[in-house]
């Protein structure tokens, strides 16, 4: 498109210039007075010059414009689209006590030692995701690192301003997650960041899951970002 504009504009300026020589002087090098016949076709090929450029600066201005407004409404109706199967997702997550989420989640059944569960279900624009705070012994914390293909975190953090939990492997790069999107808020008993680099596990096996576990209080943390 940029060619055809400099394109267009040697010939405006073309058509411009041509008349201008053609006036003042003649097919035999003298002035003239009166156009000659070969000056009247010289200007006759200018203006039909002129509105050929003319032509083709009007069609490349209306394309440029209709590619700019096709575009703006592409974009626009991807946005709207993002959102719609947001809102469908999180419409269409599971809800209900803590205790019935606790077994679709973490683990079922609920483990003897593990009451006082709280549960709050958090959002993103794909999925959805749920952390639950809870009191267990060690014992059936083991029996919930078992119940999947958990690997041991060498170390993890939680960063309260900008709600993301960053841990590393033992062997392998860190991961980030974002637990609460911007504009969510945890709940008062979400706090992780009050525990220093407790024993955590994680999991991707198509979910994602975090257990922490802090043995002093006999509390834990668990974590789940899901997509289905």
């Amino acid at each position: 498109m940029d060619r055809v504009r400099e394109k267009t504009g040697d010939i405006l300026l073309f058509a411009l210039v041509s008349p201008l020589r053609g006036e003042t002087v003649a097919d035999d090098g003298q002035s003239q007075g009166y156009p000659s016949s070969t000056h009247t076709m010289k200007t006759g090929k200018v203006r039909t010059s002129l509105s050929v450029a003319v032509s083709i600066e009007v069609v490349v201005l209306l394309l440029g414009r209709g590619a700019i407004a096709f575009k703006s409404r592409l974009f626009d109706f991807c946005g709207r689209l993002v959102v719609a199967i947001g809102i469908l997702r999180m419409k269409g997550a599971p809800s209900g006590p803590p205790t019935a989420l606790f077994r679709r989640y973490v683990l079922d059944p609920i483990p003897q030692s593990v009451t006082e569960i709280k549960a709050d279900r958090t959002h993103a624009i794909f999925g959805y995701g749920y952390t639950f705070r809870f009191k267990t012994s060690r014992a059936d914390l083991a029996l919930i690192v078992n119940s999947r293909l958990f690997r041991k975190v060498a170390k993890i953090e939680y960063d309260k301003k900008n709600n993301i939990l960053n841990w590393d492997w033992e062997s392998t790069p860190g991961v980030i997650m974002s637990v609460y999107t911007p504009g969510q808020h945890a709940p008062r008993w979400f706090r992780p960041e009050t525990w220093d680099n407790p024993e955590a596990y994680a999991v991707s096996d198509g979910d994602i899951r975090v257990l922490m576990y802090n043995e002093r209080i006999g509390e834990a943390y668990f974590i789940i970002q899901s997509g289905t």
